[in-house]
């Protein structure tokens, strides 16, 4: 967390192992190398869009001095959140952390940038290309609240029982649907994380059968999603789904090192681990009027991107348009 010793030659060979690695994870595999872009998309002002490990140009342009700044900005004690988890004592957990830490100069607390947020941007689309891919890949992104920038953390327990809904299971609505009962989809999920510093997505990921187009595959999500905005679910299909995202959840907590991640996110995004005390109440307080009510405000098609990976014509060659 300080004295560090930054070696010119050091950051050289290490910048170079961070372009192999982003090489061997994105470059040379299609969809994560669509996701980045579509990343790029689906966020079109939020910090999300720039991809954790960098884009190529900004891992080329770096220098040891850019890595200074860096360093003095972001790793302090001002900065920093401690978490430990377990049958500890307190009062002893403190002494350490103080006898550790102590020392370290505390310096200022670094303030992040400020979100540019567009609300409703509009529906964009992506597609791309690639001879390195056999089967197409779907993306579907609807930007939607975090439980750090809801304003009504109702909505955050609907949106993540209505991916409950939709995804969780043999028995959820996309995989029995889409899956096995129309033959539309090879396989299909559906995702929302709430644990976000900004306005976060809710995503669907589907591979078309070979006799349907991407374009079928999602009109026929599209129409999964409007059943949604039309009518409740039913009571058997809310509570399989509250079910599922409970058990999960409390069987998560089993684990010490999910216990500290958990806290810990909660904790850097500004949420605050108590959120994870009113978890379960959250979850089974959601109503099948509130499913249909998140479904309504915001799958909607102002708030979406879609992205879709075709196989064949070049090597990722893209096209974007906005609508």
């Amino acid at each position: 967390m300080h004295q560090l010793r930054l070696d010119p030659e050091a950051f050289r060979k290490e910048r170079d192992v961070v372009l192999e690695e982003r090489r061997l994870r994105i470059v040379d595999q299609p969809v994560a190398a669509f996701g980045e872009r579509f990343n790029a998309v689906s966020y079109p002002v939020s910090a999300y869009r720039q991809p954790v490990i960098g884009w190529s140009e900004d891992l080329h342009g770096l220098d040891i001095d850019d890595l200074r700044d860096w360093y003095r900005r972001w790793y302090s004690p001002a900065n920093a959140t401690l978490v430990v988890v377990g049958d500890v004592e307190p009062e002893a957990v403190f002494a350490l952390a103080r006898e550790y830490f102590g020392p370290v100069p505390g310096g200022e607390e670094p303030q992040p940038p400020v979100d540019r947020h567009m609300d409703a941007p509009g529906e964009r689309r992506l597609t791309a290309s690639d001879d390195r891919v056999r089967v197409p890949h779907l993306s579907m992104a609807y930007e939607v609240p975090s439980a750090a920038t809801a304003k009504d953390m109702a909505d955050v327990y609907a949106l993540e029982v209505l991916a409950g809904v939709l995804d969780g299971g043999d028995g959820a609505r996309l995989a029995q649907r889409l899956v096995r009962d129309q033959s539309v989809a090879a396989g299909i999920g559906a995702g929302y994380s709430p644990v976000a510093r900004l306005d976060t997505r809710f995503s669907i990921q589907a591979t078309p059968t070979p006799d349907t187009s991407p374009e079928a595959l999602e009109a026929a999500v599209r129409e999964q999603v409007a059943a949604l905005r039309r009518e409740p679910v039913d009571a058997q299909t809310l509570e399989r789904a509250q079910n599922q995202i409970l058990a999960d959840h409390l069987y998560g907590l089993d684990s010490m090192f999910y216990q500290a991640m958990r806290i810990g996110r909660l904790e850097v995004t500004g949420i605050g681990w108590s959120w994870l005390k009113g978890f379960e109440a959250g979850i089974r307080g959601v109503t099948a009027a509130d499913v249909q009510r998140v479904a309504r405000t915001y799958l909607t098609d102002d708030r979406l991107a879609v992205g879709v990976l075709r196989p064949g014509g070049g090597n990722g060659d893209t096209d974007e348009e906005a609508e």
